[in-house]
């Protein structure tokens, strides 16, 4: 009953929802719902009351309406330095396009959030987003980027990277192995 419910749900926000728009907040809106969305699409792919005619329009959904949004923040940043953005603006398309990619079976998608994850320009760079590994007898002790100025961002960014961790252990990618 609750899949049949869900499904009715995402399936009228496909014929619903054409668009996205706004000032630069539309990149964290695009990042936190389009993630959420895309991960909803995935945990109901297999129900067997989702019609395939209608998982493969929210495919197309997720692709044509958040995906860009995602992918031009992580590209072009609204036209400003890559540093410009908090680590969260960055790990939330992130995610966001992982999700997506895994969902639309676009490898070359996911791919493209992994490169950025490792070797962006943005804050949303692992590197940059925990900036400061602490050694010696602080080993297991880093920096998150906005330590000290916004612990609600912060906890964002842990949850966030939690969130792209999980998603790339579910598709066989460790990046402690």
């Amino acid at each position: 009953r609750y899949a049949a419910k869900a499904v009715e749900v995402l399936n009228a926000w496909v014929r619903t929802c054409k668009g996205l728009g706004g000032d630069s907040n539309i990149s964290l809106g695009a990042g936190i719902y389009g993630f959420e969305f895309a991960v909803a699409g995935e945990l109901l792919r297999d129900y067997e009351g989702w019609q395939s005619v209608d998982l493969e329009a929210y495919k197309k959904w997720m692709l044509d309406v958040f995906y860009p949004s995602n992918k031009d923040f992580l590209v072009r940043h609204h036209d400003t330095n890559p540093l410009h953005y908090w680590a969260n603006w960055g790990l939330c398309n992130l995610a966001s396009t992982m999700a997506i990619g895994i969902l639309a079976d676009r490898r070359d998608i996911y791919n493209k959030a992994i490169e950025h994850l490792q070797t962006g320009k943005t804050n949303g760079r692992i590197t940059r987003a925990i900036y400061h590994v602490y050694q010696g007898e602080h080993a297991n002790f880093a920096q998150w980027q906005e330590s000290g100025r916004d612990q609600g961002h912060t906890l964002m960014c842990v949850g966030m990277v939690g969130t792209i961790f999980q998603l790339a252990w579910n598709q066989g990618d460790d990046f402690f192995a």
